[in-house]
């Protein structure tokens, strides 16, 4: 996970500000490298196995790049995809190191609940609280309360070895 966390640092860390599409460019040929069986360090070569049997890799780098050009999100789909590439590819990769293999059925429908929900963008970044915007944290709080039961149960899925992680210390 060392690949990760140096490849977050790229668009996260306190050096961000020097990071051009160009450096991402180059970190992701360093990775096709380490796919191809050449390595540029020990933590590339420790990296050469994993990355060849866990292809999230390089969707992991694409999810570091939308750092570099995108903050926000017009709807939850484009969220949606952005938590997938920089989240979701970390858990898909790491699934099979805990003990299980990864499957997923989360679907995504196409929406801008902002508008549906009679909000915009003005409303938010100003910090209106109307009853418009309570019934649509409402539904958001829903929507992640089932997210965190669905990881709940994942969790529980996990050999006990390696469930601690998993689930940030707490014991199931």
């Amino acid at each position: 996970m060392g690949f990760i966390r140096r490849t977050d640092e790229l668009v996260d860390g306190h050096n961000v500000s020097h990071v051009t599409p160009q450096a991402l460019d180059r970190w992701e040929a360093r990775l096709e490298d380490i796919f191809n069986g050449r390595q540029f360090d020990m933590l590339d070569a420790a990296l050469s196995n994993t990355v060849s049997r866990f292809p999230p890799f390089r969707d992991m780098v694409e999810g570091m790049r939308m750092d570099l050009w995108k903050s926000r999100y017009i709807n939850f789909d484009e969220l949606y995809i952005y938590c997938y590439y920089v989240s979701g590819t970390v858990g898909l990769m790491s699934v099979p190191i805990m003990g299980i293999a990864p499957e997923s059925k989360a679907t995504t429908k196409s929406k801008d609940e902002l508008t549906k929900s009679g909000l915009s963008d003005e409303d938010i970044f100003a910090g209106r609280v109307t009853d418009k915007w309570r019934i649509f944290m409402k539904k958001q709080i829903q929507r992640a309360r089932k997210f965190f039961d669905e990881a709940e149960k994942g969790v529980i899925e996990l050999s006990s070895a390696t469930r601690w992680p998993g689930n940030g210390g707490d014991q199931i």
